[in-house]
């Protein structure tokens, strides 16, 4: 019996398998190795059937047509073996599937949360922000825009201070103080009206009391009553804030904030700088005697006062925080600003 090829397809790799005509179901490709199945060829439907039923019966009897057919060796494609198939074939292998190509898709890189506990601060005036504010509504500030945030292990100990800061508020006044003001200006109104009615007995004329006696209340509220006052303060954070309180004849004004980022150091020395407003004032007392023009020229434009300033470099005076004669307040004052705020101190 003549032995005929059968030619099988691999579904896997597409390649062309030349088998024999043989009992078998399935053969494995020898390229992927995957189990490919062979069509029967038409017209051996009942020879089939027959080599499968006996297959089945003992090995002592003798072998059919077919039995002799399925002792046929098989040469396999590729393979320098010869494979002789006798007796029932053997079990078919499980279907393997076929080899495919994953390639690992690389995790996306995490991105960190905003920080949600801590509200955006403006670093000009200190005010709240809105996380995607550009600009600061109250001062103008513009921001500048948002570094690329770090881990939040990172972040916290960049964040975290080294130790806490000494809690710090101090409050320095030009001259004297607010209640010592205020009495002296009790004093000098009472010593006034008792002069004022005094040269209005001798006049006959109590109207002549009423001019003089505005005009020394108003030059002694603004003579003694216009000063300012300096505040700085840290927080445990570090934190600094340095503001001047300026009192209008007696009348306080709103706090003006003082941007120490701005200034490198801190000038201290003794000297005196009368502006135009000293001279003014000294002409003004001048018609209510000799005397209180002479004691404003001498404490004001003539002595020699200590002071603190703020420079921006190279020991320039670009900013006065205080002028006066208390040498131990503008020792104190300089000193609480190169120590905090780390000026540079210019004698």
């Amino acid at each position: 019996m003549a032995v005929m090829s059968i030619a099988v397809i691999c579904h896997s790799c597409a390649n062309r398998l030349e088998v024999a005509e043989y009992t078998r179901k399935k053969i494995r490709c020898p390229a992927c190795g995957v189990m490919c199945e062979v069509p029967l060829p038409s017209g051996t439907d009942a020879d089939n059937k027959t080599s499968r039923s006996a297959s089945a019966k003992p090995a002592s009897a003798k072998p059919t047509s077919a039995n002799a057919m399925s002792a046929t060796a098989v040469q396999w494609p590729n393979d320098d073996d010869t494979a002789v198939v006798a007796g029932p074939p053997p079990a078919a292998a499980p279907r393997e599937p076929p080899a495919t190509s994953i390639t690992a898709t690389p995790p996306a890189p995490a991105v960190d949360a905003p920080d949600v506990d801590e509200p955006a601060e403006c670093p000009q005036c200190d005010e709240p922000l809105a996380l995607a504010a550009k600009m600061c509504p109250v001062c103008g500030y513009q921001l500048p825009a948002a570094p690329a945030k770090r881990p939040a292990a990172k972040r916290a100990a960049a964040k975290k201070p080294t130790g806490p800061f000494p809690r710090i508020a101090r409050s320095w006044g030009s001259g004297w103080p607010l209640e010592k003001r205020v009495r002296l200006l009790a004093m000098a109104l009472v010593v006034g009206l008792g002069l004022g009615l005094l040269g209005a007995h001798l006049h006959g004329d109590i109207t002549v009391l009423v001019g003089p006696m505005v005009l020394l209340a108003a030059l002694l509220a603004f003579i003694l009553g216009t000063f300012d006052r300096i505040d700085f303060t840290q927080n445990e954070r570090g934190k600094v804030r340095l503001t001047r309180t300026w009192r209008i004849c007696f009348a306080e004004r709103q706090p003006v904030r003082i941007y120490l980022k701005n200034y490198q150091g801190v000038v201290t020395g003794m000297g005196s700088d009368a502006d135009t407003w000293a001279w003014i004032m000294l002409f003004l007392l001048l018609p209510f005697g000799l005397f209180p023009g002479f004691i404003w020229w001498y404490y004001v434009i003539h002595k020699d006062t200590y002071f603190v300033a703020l420079s921006e470099g190279h020991a320039g005076i670009d900013l006065v925080l205080y002028r006066g004669m208390n040498e131990r307040q503008a020792e104190d004052m300089a000193r609480t600003l190169e120590e905090a705020c780390a000026l540079v101190r210019f004698r």
